[in-house]
């Protein structure tokens, strides 16, 4: 009887080993694969990423740093790779380091072309990263003023805050970004919006010298503030 167990046992491991091995062989392919993806998204190697999803690959891998193939090739412009990921099911806004998508990524490079492809995937215009910043506030920082129409087209949030409580407006008006301004002004954007230290985008404009935007803000209806 014993010997009889024994020979079970070992019917057992013979059927169960080969299964465990073929388990590990496939999870280190695995990421073997989602690790060529990566970089052939971050390369713009279209062609090779798509064989890499069909062999098994999965389009939505992260980096150690958090990033997915779609917010490597649209950081790196590599709008046919984009267009691939999301035809093969990319999550659009999956976050990366520091909460980005890839629509902030390209609204901040100043990538019309990308963000209007990634917007007609139905990227979330208004998401915020870890710091409350949304592809608008990117977009305006940088003066990328073109980006920033066509978020606020997308129904991009004129008046959403970051962390500190600043506004797109109020990030162009700091940075001297005159178009910019401009284009946030006729949106109607909050002209009289605060931050957490009190400042608006006219006082921000003005420790700044620049006169410009200043008088901009001034005939938009902005409040003189009395320190000034």
């Amino acid at each position: 009887m014993r010997c009889q167990a024994s020979y079970l046992v070992l019917i057992l491991l013979s059927i169960s080993l080969p299964q465990i091995l073929l388990t590990q062989t496939s999870f280190g392919s695995q990421e073997k694969f989602n690790a060529e993806l990566l970089e052939a998204a971050k390369d713009g190697q279209t062609e090779k990423v798509l064989d890499l999803i069909k062999t098994g690959a999965d389009v939505n891998a992260k980096d150690a740093s958090g990033d997915t193939a779609l917010i490597l090739a649209a950081y790196n412009g590599r709008i046919e790779t984009v267009k691939a990921l999301i035809k093969s099911k990319a999550d659009v806004n999956a976050k990366g380091s520091h909460g980005y998508t890839a629509l902030m990524v390209a609204a901040a490079n100043g990538d019309t072309e990308m963000v209007e492809t990634l917007i007609e995937a139905k990227a979330d215009v208004n998401a915020k990263e870890n710091s409350g910043g949304t592809a608008l506030i990117f977009a305006a920082v940088n003066g990328r003023t073109e980006v920033v129409n066509a978020l606020i087209k997308a129904g991009a949030d004129l008046n959403a805050k970051e962390v500190s409580g600043n506004t797109a407006l109020m990030v162009a008006a700091y940075n001297g970004h005159t178009e910019t301004v401009k284009a946030l002004i006729e949106a109607r954007a909050d002209v009289n919006a605060e931050n957490k230290s009190g400042d608006t985008a006219l006082i921000l404009a003005m420790r700044q010298n620049y006169k410009g935007i200043v008088d901009l803000l001034k005939s938009a209806g902005a409040k003189s503030p009395d320190s000034y």
